[in-house]
């Protein structure tokens, strides 16, 4: 999901506090001030080595254009949960890698591998003696999707997982037209592999419609670029075992986890075709589709997400949910509808914020149009709202918003970087509940405890904040346990911000 979008909704959220007497908590945070010597791209947490201490992964780019390098900085957690202030181990990254994940190729190797797909496969790097060989060793030799390395960035994506559930790490590579699963054994050995069939959509443009001049000896600018669908590991059908979905716009591709522990070669298409020939024509519609389990039954339901326009200053959507029923299947005509009117984004979450075992919905939205353009040259300021539905015991939304809530935003539209952070997934005081931590000014953070029973309640957070920080808060947020002490530490980062974009800042939990 955009970013923007998703700070916006949990910023929201957290102007849901009602007037409560806040429960007396000591928090104790340690700050720690961390670096590396060139631009922040990426941030991992996990713990490497295996000692039960989560450490960082630090994608970061030196230099600039054309001059630019990619480099990774490893920093260990000590026993004392500590980290040193400037990397443990850092390296270049190899000019052929396209995309990073981790994973155990083998069990026989110490702590978890560093797995790169590259211009011609798979290689690794291997971890000895709390240190990373930096030498690609070459693991698999296939061609790949992402052929051509960018030089100022290496993505991460979760490639590297258990895809057939056997309980060893398995490795996808994307290729044109395929999905291609490598079936490891746990010891470093890929002796089967899974073929899939997956429609790629290109684009290309190679024309300027500008440029008038027919010039007969002129080469116009070609582009070319070609969409990999959204992939989804969801129990579609109820039989316990996790299948592969495919998502592209309003068309799912269902991959039926057999037997043997693959997925059926062949998949269902399932065309929801919610668009009008009219839309189909004028291309001015915005789809996106998410497969959640919505009511708990087990079973995969679809919702997807229209917006579309009325004119030049009114945008709506129209939400349309496809509930899967163990005897009939998912029908191709929703089961409700839901229509937010004004102004809409394509962007949903699926979250169950009042813990009733089903998941709720919420669609964030923000003006558009004329006078919203008028209001920020003057104000420097959006309005935002949304709207959140919760999920009735029947398994349905209500046909009106449970919450309707409007917040303004001061947004800078040449960039993110007055966006402060916000994250509902911490649990910082160890009560078993989620707090809400967000930035309530560009330099002060602050920590809201999560209501523990939000059904009696009627809310989800508390008014008072349990703590309020003194810290630059416009940047990226982690929150995660990483000494394992059952409560939530957090790591902040500031890739937007050039003052700080090399800066790492810890708060320990104590």
């Amino acid at each position: 999901m955009n970013r923007f979008i998703y700070l916006i909704i949990w910023g929201i959220l957290g102007t849901m506090l009602i007037l409560v007497p806040t429960s007396a908590w000591a928090l104790n945070f340690l700050p720690l001030d961390l670096s590396v010597e060139g631009r922040i791209k990426d941030l991992r947490v996990e713990d490497l080595n295996y000692d039960g201490l989560k450490d960082l992964l630090v994608i970061y780019i030196q230099g600039l254009p054309p001059k630019e390098s990619r480099w990774l900085s490893i920093f260990w957690q000590k026993s004392d949960k500590s980290f040193n202030s400037t990397p443990d181990q850092s390296w270049e990254i190899a000019q052929e890698a396209t995309v990073l994940d981790t994973g155990e190729i083998s069990t026989q190797f110490p702590g978890r591998e560093l797995v790169f797909l590259t211009n011609q496969g798979v290689s690794f790097c291997r971890l000895r003696d709390n240190q990373y060989n930096p030498e690609l060793i070459p693991l698999l030799s296939h061609s790949v999707f992402t052929a051509f390395p960018e030089k100022n960035n290496l993505p991460v994506t979760n490639f590297v997982q258990d895809w057939n559930q056997d309980g060893q790490e398995d490795i996808a590579i994307m290729d044109f037209g395929r999905l291609v699963i490598f079936l490891g054994d746990g010891k470093g050995n890929f002796p089967e592999r899974d073929e899939l069939k997956i429609e790629i959509k290109p684009f290309y443009l190679g024309y300027d419609p500008l440029d008038k001049s027919n010039d007969p000896t002129k080469i116009a600018l070609f582009t070319s670029t070609y969409f990999f669908p959204e992939l989804n590991l969801r129990d579609y059908n109820g039989d316990g075992h996790k299948d592969l979905m495919a998502i592209r716009n309003d068309v799912l591709y269902w991959y039926a986890h057999d037997k043997d522990g693959k997925f059926e070669s062949s998949f269902t298409k399932k065309d929801f075709d919610i668009q009008t020939d009219e839309e189909k024509r004028e291309e001015l519609v915005n789809i996106k589709m998410m497969v959640e389990d919505l009511n708990g039954d087990g079973l995969a339901d679809v919702l997807i997400n229209k917006q579309k326009t009325r004119g030049l200053t009114s945008l709506y959507s129209l939400v349309s949910i496809f509930y899967h029923r163990k005897n009939t299947g998912i029908s191709s005509v929703p089961q409700q509808i839901i229509t937010t009117e004004g102004t809409a984004s394509v962007a949903m979450v699926i979250r169950d914020l009042n813990r009733d075992g089903r998941q709720d919905l919420i669609l964030p939205s923000f003006e558009f149009g004329l006078g919203a353009v008028i209001r920020y040259f003057f104000t420097k300021k959006i309005r935002v709202s949304f709207l959140v539905y919760l999920m009735r015991e029947d398994g349905r939304y209500p046909d009106k918003p449970d919450l309707e809530k409007e917040i303004r935003f001061k947004i800078d539209l040449s960039g993110q970087s007055n966006l402060a952070v916000i994250d509902p997934d911490g649990d910082y005081n160890g009560d078993g509940v989620n707090d809400l931590v967000f930035g309530t000014s560009d330099d002060e953070l602050s920590i809201f405890p999560g209501v523990k029973d939000p059904l009696k309640s009627n809310r989800i957070y508390e008014d008072d904040p349990l703590l309020r920080l003194q810290i630059n808060t416009l940047g990226y947020l982690i929150a995660s346990d990483l000494g394992n002490k059952g409560r939530s530490d957090i790591i902040l980062y500031y890739p937007r911000e050039p003052k700080l974009w090399s800066k790492i800042k810890l708060l320990l939990n104590r």
